[in-house]
């Protein structure tokens, strides 16, 4: 990483955001994307590209903060299945606690938006009224300017890219101003896009969190595999 660019990677961890969201709570209401774009409302949503886990903090600070967020969660991301059932039991979870559920829909997938919405609704036990893009590019939106496309609101629609600011922390660091800076500037309709898997307890370069989410799967893959044996009585030749 370009150490003369400052990412500002002091801000992304769980105390700061807690005080974002004081922040936003005061300026702006948090909104579904099933509502329209207008009267300071914070569209405030979460693209789960990594880390379930992560997500799941995430909403219990906002949960303990008096807000609700929408959580875009993948159909076949590399990093995590929703098939699992650790996986579709947190995403309930987070649900529970009234925030809405996404779809995060990669078009390169080939699957198809209507394939993969009924997908995420068996698995969270609700109907999915909004998805966004993973890794939008020119092309990706250009091909999604409608406000619902398959019964679920476009986060890319045109009315949204129109009618509101937009703060991402894409990639680990701020991808245009700092969100404490977007807040205090900001008024009117907002959206705001963060990736739970960045936000930690203590500060850390984007790519070691990565290594740490990947880290974490490879020990839990592996103590189903010992786990599994031993249950079978069978033997762990190591």
């Amino acid at each position: 990483m370009d150490m003369e660019k400052n990412y500002h990677i002091e801000d992304f961890t769980e105390v700061h955001y807690k005080e974002l969201l004081y922040k936003a709570k005061h300026r702006f209401r948090f909104a579904f994307y099933r509502e329209e774009p207008s009267d300071n409302k914070a569209f405030w949503r979460h693209d789960v590209d990594y880390s379930p886990e992560r997500a799941l903090r995430i909403a219990e600070i906002e949960r303990d903060a008096g807000v609700r967020s929408t959580f875009f969660f993948q159909t076949g991301s590399l990093f995590y299945s929703i098939l699992e059932d650790p996986t579709a039991e947190l995403i309930r979870s987070i649900a529970g606690m009234g925030h809405d559920i996404g779809l995060h829909f990669d078009p390169a997938a080939g699957r198809g938006l209507a394939l993969e919405k009924g997908i995420l609704e068996v698995i969270a036990g609700r109907k999915v009224e909004a998805f966004s893009l993973h890794n939008p590019d020119k092309t990706s939106i250009d091909n999604h300017t409608e406000h619902v496309i398959e019964g679920m609101v476009n986060a890319y629609s045109e009315i949204f890219r129109k009618s509101c600011a937009y703060c991402s922390d894409s990639n680990g660091y701020w991808r245009h101003r700092r969100l404490a800076d977007f807040l205090y500037e900001e008024s009117g309709s907002i959206q705001v896009l963060t990736h739970p898997v960045w936000w930690q307890d203590k500060p850390m370069m984007p790519r070691e969190r990565i290594v740490r989410c990947a880290e974490l799967r490879r020990i839990k893959c592996m103590e189903w595999y010992d786990s599994f044996l031993y249950e079978c009585g069978r033997e762990n030749v190591r």
